[in-house]
């Protein structure tokens, strides 16, 4: 029988697994320390490089997607139509991708409109999620994207977020 390598086996876990995989779960899984499943994890990204396929890392969250250098061809392959979003939509996914986490409140002031309609919407579509909530006395929830996001962005990691440009510069 084929012997497979760590990365090897850490890549089929990411294949197979239908939803994000946690680094302890990974290396729970593989008998890794995070220092080890750490170096194998850059191996796989080295080792996807052109491939089509690329490893995405969100929140501590690992998960193998086609390159957005591939869309096109994918495309052609799946039925679903995609995420189509209104500028309003748009807006508050931007807001909560540059400040999270981030209140309602916080993104009703930046659009100067509710947002709860669009908040809503965004946590239907699996584009942005609670994650907690603030400590303030009203409590109000914390929003944050999601691996979803990531994924519809064509990020591998929100490292790779374009910097916000500021029109107030000369």
């Amino acid at each position: 029988m084929k012997q497979l390598d760590n990365a090897a086996k850490i890549l089929a876990l990411l294949f197979a697994s239908p939803q994000p995989i946690t680094a302890k779960q990974l290396a729970r899984i593989t008998g890794l320390s995070l220092d080890e499943l750490d170096q194998h994890l850059q191996t796989i990204k080295n080792r996807l490089e052109n491939s089509g396929l690329q490893l995405n890392f969100h929140d501590d969250q690992y998960r193998l997607v086609t390159d957005p250098a591939a869309a096109a061809i994918v495309s052609q392959l799946q039925s679903h139509t995609s995420t189509d979003l209104t500028p309003a939509a748009l807006e508050t996914l931007a807001i909560v991708a540059y400040r999270q986490p981030v209140s309602r409140h916080d993104i009703d002031s930046l659009r100067g409109v509710s947002s709860e309609i669009m908040v809503a919407h965004l946590t239907s579509q699996g584009l942005i999620e609670q994650v907690g909530v603030t400590d303030t006395p009203e409590h109000s929830p914390l929003y944050q994207t999601t691996m979803m996001f990531l994924e519809i962005a064509g990020l591998p990691d929100m490292r790779a977020l374009p910097p916000v440009e500021d029109d107030h510069e000369a």
